[in-house]
């Protein structure tokens, strides 16, 4: 569930965040060169990213839409509320 947060999408509000990738993807890639200011938490599966984003060990994922055999909402961050 989304919770309030102040990251929008745009590199400004993604500035020293850490994001959940599956490594050496595209999407982690387009993330290093795009977003320098925050920080790439690396993933072997996307199915490790998916379960790192659920349990709250990262709140901002930077993958495919479809991903793990599920499709995401159309955000580029989440975070997980209490509910």
């Amino acid at each position: 569930m989304a919770n309030d947060t102040t990251v929008d999408g745009t590199p400004a509000s993604m500035e020293g965040q850490t994001i959940g990738v599956v490594n050496d993807t595209a999407s982690a890639q387009v993330l290093k060169n795009v977003l320098p200011g925050a920080t790439l938490k690396n993933f072997t599966t996307p199915k490790e990213t998916l379960d790192a984003f659920y349990t709250g060990d990262v709140f901002i994922l930077g993958v495919r839409r479809r991903t793990a055999g599920r499709r995401l909402p159309r955000c580029t961050s989440h975070r997980l509320g209490n509910s």
